[in-house]
């Protein structure tokens, strides 16, 4: 009987949501996860294992995080199964602020863009502005081709621990 009101004393514990959950409630900090080769330039989604020594997997990130952050590309097999994480650590420093002075007419002299800019450490920074890194995920001479793991992969991206962004499906083909 007291294991009884034991058990009744604790509260319900609702279901844990899943990551693909999570992402689509948290805002979106990894922005389009592009896969490619360069050895087949222009083939989207589908890739020869055969002819691919690597494939590059690269994220676009929001441009408003600062300070020390990583990123995680989490690659799984076709069956679902967690294959290999891709760590890459970046630091996003904002730019101090530029002096400026004061004009006889009220105005300030100096750069147009006043305020922080983000300036990235060891990342790409895009056209648009946005920090994108990239890492390599090996297919040549790895598991992949000895144990014929061809199908349908997918790589997600983390921040932090946290998934940032939507799943990325692709094709390894023998």
């Amino acid at each position: 009987m007291l294991i009884l009101g034991a058990l009744l004393l604790v509260p319900p514990v609702g279901p844990v949501p899943d990551a693909g959950a999570v992402a689509r409630r948290a805002p979106s900090q990894c922005q389009a996860v592009q896969v490619f080769s360069l050895r087949q330039p222009g083939r989207r989604d589908v890739f020869s294992a055969s002819r691919s020594l690597d494939l590059h997997l690269k994220a676009r990130l929001g441009n408003d995080l600062e300070g020390a952050h990583t990123v995680e590309f989490r690659v799984h097999t076709p069956r679902g199964f967690l294959y290999q994480t891709l760590s890459v650590p970046y630091t996003l420093e904002p730019k101090p602020r530029p002096r400026t002075r004061k004009r006889k007419d009220g105005g300030t002299t100096g750069p147009e863009a006043l305020g922080e800019v983000p300036v990235l450490n060891e990342a790409e920074v895009d056209s648009s502005g946005r920090p994108t890194l990239e890492a390599s995920l090996p297919v040549a001479g790895t598991a992949i081709t000895t144990n014929s793991l061809y199908g349908r992969w997918t790589v997600r991206p983390y921040l932090d621990g946290q998934p940032c962004g939507p799943a990325k499906p692709f094709t390894l083909e023998p």
